[in-house]
């Protein structure tokens, strides 16, 4: 009985992960390239700890407490935050700027899986270089543009999502377009 059990659960784990891998694999993928250890950690590896560190918890889950994205966002960043602290402690000071709403705005991310390794090489050039260039701007300006260039989100519903005016989303997103456009090794991707 307690073998069926815990089948049962296993297939609930891989089925409640497996809808939510793409926002896992994206969260992952921009805390490692938009932070100073991108050439210490591969996502992968943060994607496959949070797994594992998921499933032993799984049990611990309360799913009216909160969704199961979020509770995964929080052992993902636990994760990162306590490799960040031991290779501070290894090689002085790291920058990470990643904030809050940024966190946040991966929840609700999703981008069709990619199957033909061409197709996801240029996808992995792309992210390298959208990371690249969010890392140019600061954690405000960076919401802004996630929430409303990558997310396609209106400027009411990105509002909501940051918790500010929607006219300050407008007024955020504009600068961080030009900042962009000043930029001569973004040329490239701001004709993309």
């Amino acid at each position: 009985m307690e073998n069926k059990a815990l089948e049962l659960q296993q297939v609930r784990f891989e089925r409640m992960f497996s809808e939510r891998k793409q926002m896992v694999v994206a969260l992952a993928r921009n805390l490692v390239l938009l932070s100073d250890i991108k050439d210490l950690i591969e996502p992968e590896d943060l994607v496959q700890e949070t797994l594992l560190k998921a499933w032993n918890a799984f049990d611990t889950y309360d799913p009216i407490r909160s969704q199961f994205s979020s509770w995964l966002i929080v052992i993902m960043k636990s994760l990162f935050w306590s490799k960040l602290r031991v290779y501070k402690r290894r090689i002085g000071v790291v920058r990470v700027p990643v904030s809050e709403n940024e966190i946040r705005l991966y929840e609700n991310a999703s981008s069709p899986a990619l199957s033909m390794p061409d197709t996801q090489l240029v996808e992995n050039e792309l992210q390298e270089s959208i990371a690249f260039a969010l890392g140019k701007l600061s954690v405000e300006h960076r919401d802004a543009v996630i929430a409303m260039d990558i997310m396609g989100l209106t400027y009411e519903e990105a509002g909501a999502l940051l918790n500010i005016d929607s006219g300050t989303v407008k007024s955020r997103l504009n600068r961080a377009h030009k900042i962009l456009k000043k930029d001569p090794k973004l040329i490239s991707l701001n004709s993309a």
